[in-house]
């Protein structure tokens, strides 16, 4: 993870880039929101299976007003997708606890792992409401560098490299999943790039571009939306160009839990905010300075914790929108009082599929104001279909419906 402060600000990514552009967006007089969002336009074009245009995400501002507010751009599934489709296809849960193992990988490579994407919606939502840069000067970095070039990192290329986990095929063979994506990612002679090598990709440039020209519907109702749509409907994906013209994201306020004294805010349900602010209330219960960091005692405690909050999210958490989540008792003292006790008495509890798989991107951001985001977004594991022309790899989050 990298980071880095300026003028009483900081900017935190994986990808140096992105932290480069979000400090230089704070230098220029931009806020922290108008650095993440810049630093995620880039993150889109030097770490493409983690995040893009054809993801989803979510992110939690604080404004230095104490404006507080959550941003939930998820996918959805496209109007076309039904809830028997495939019923009699599934071969097992998928090791994640994120939906279902299905005969041909239908719902985890190709169009038909495509939800309907809200990256653009989210980004441009937060940049509307907080935001004080231009649109078009959001996504100039992303634009440059994708014309560039970005140089492929190690730990890029040894995500690329590395081997499927549970049930899931591996990057490099999703990245070969189709022509059009094969193209940009390996050599005209198969191979894959080196460390230190530089990917050029001009089709997503152009896409960049038209997004800037065109405003944020463009992606959604603009002559790229229809061009995109058919491509969709042309290779069985389940979205259509109305789902695109009607895709919104959802806002909503914060969960606040109060820690050691600090009030701390993240995403409600269906995000795994619930999961973090439980493992942070149980742990409350000691201190944890004390423990000493990574002392036995320390991961004893931590650890269970997190399983026991992770337990409470995998069993009870899901989309508000179909089912009534009891977020005021996976919350409240009584639950985690019952959770330490377990605990301190030594009961051991298995949590089922609880790996995380290498999956998604992160920034956050403060300035000196005190504005401050945490900017989550993801292609799932990425469907490895690139719409020919356009240079960005749509979302596979069809695989946790």
């Amino acid at each position: 993870m990298r980071g880095e402060r300026d003028m009483g600000g900081m900017v935190v990514a994986p990808q140096i880039p992105a932290v480069e552009t979000g400090v230089g967006t704070l230098r220029n007089g931009g806020n922290a929101i108008d650095a993440a969002v810049t630093a995620a336009f880039v993150q889109m074009v030097v770490d493409p299976q983690m995040c893009g245009i054809g993801g989803f995400g979510a992110a939690t501002v604080r404004t230095a007003a104490g404006k507080e507010v959550c941003v939930d751009f998820n996918g959805t599934a496209g109007s076309k997708a039904t809830p028997e489709m495939w019923r009699d296809i599934v071969i097992e849960q998928d090791w994640t606890g994120y939906g279902y193992h299905l005969e041909g990988r239908v719902n985890d490579v190709g169009y038909g792992s495509i939800m309907t994407p809200g990256t653009v919606a989210g980004i441009a939502e937060l940049l509307e409401r907080f935001g004080t840069i231009s649109w078009q000067d959001a996504l100039r970095d992303a634009i440059r560098i994708s014309e560039e070039g970005h140089v492929v990192t190690p730990e890029l290329w040894q995500l690329w490299n590395m081997p499927g986990f549970g049930q899931h095929i591996s990057f490099g063979e999703r990245m070969a999943a189709t022509e059009t994506s094969r193209a940009i990612y390996y050599k005209p002679d198969g191979s894959g790039y080196k460390p230190g090598e530089r990917i050029v990709n001009p089709d997503h440039a152009r896409a960049l571009r038209r997004l800037a020209d065109g405003g944020p519907r463009e992606f959604y109702e603009g002559s790229l939306a229809k061009e995109l749509a058919a491509d969709l409907a042309a290779n069985g994906s389940f979205i259509t160009a109305e789902d695109l013209a009607s895709y919104r994201v959802r806002v909503s306020e914060p969960i606040r839990v109060n820690y050691r004294g600090q009030t701390v805010l993240t995403n409600p349900p269906a995000g795994g905010g619930v999961c973090m602010a439980g493992t942070l209330k149980i742990i409350e219960h000691e201190d944890i300075a004390a423990l000493g960091l990574n002392s036995v005692e320390y991961i004893d405690l931590v650890g269970h914790a997190m399983k026991a909050a992770y337990h409470d999210w995998y069993g009870m958490v899901a989309d508000p929108t179909f089912h009534n989540v009891p977020v005021d008792l996976l919350l409240s003292d009584e639950r985690a009082d019952e959770w330490y006790a377990k605990i301190k008495a030594g009961e051991r509890f298995d949590v089922p599929r609880y790996p995380e798989a290498p999956t998604t991107t992160h920034i956050t951001v403060v300035d000196d104001a005190g504005n401050a985001i945490a900017l989550t977004h993801s292609l799932g594991a990425s469907s490895g279909v690139v719409s020919p022309g356009y240079g960005f790899t749509w979302n596979n989050i069809m695989n946790a419906a």
